[in-house]
């Protein structure tokens, strides 16, 4: 069973010009988020671990959050694929980092780690840009 989840998640494998899978995820507010409700805007898919020395450094320093406002019109989502018991992960760290760091747009928690598969994401912050087709 293993062998053919990792199968299927190979098919996920992406290349620049692929259409991006569809998701939707909750954010730490409990809101719902799909890719699919963003159709005709760019949108920037942030992986993101509020305990991850890189993710601190550029928050703390104010890079991360300073590209997204000098790009207003793209939409920014931050998605942690942590799971349970593993660095960064749940409500309350997000929660925390999320007021300490004054991020204004949503975190989106993938518990699963199913989208971060679907996206290759293996590190954070690591991201992915999404174009309006």
């Amino acid at each position: 069973m293993i062998g053919l989840f990792s199968l299927l998640l190979s098919a996920f494998a992406l290349e620049t010009g692929d259409k991006a899978p569809d998701f939707e995820l909750k954010s730490l507010e409990g809101r719902s988020y799909s890719l699919s409700s963003f159709k005709g805007k760019v949108v920037v898919l942030e992986w993101f671990n509020p305990g991850c020395p890189f993710v601190k450094y550029a928050y703390k320093n104010d890079l991360t959050k300073n590209l997204a406002k000098k790009n207003s019109d793209v939409v920014w989502l931050a998605i942690n694929s942590s799971a349970p018991k593993k660095q960064g992960y749940g409500i309350k760290a997000n929660t925390k980092a999320k007021k300490k760091w004054n991020i204004p747009y949503p975190i989106l928690l993938d518990e699963s780690g199913l989208v971060g598969k679907m996206y290759d994401a293996k590190t954070t912050p690591h991201m992915y840009i999404i174009d309006q087709n």
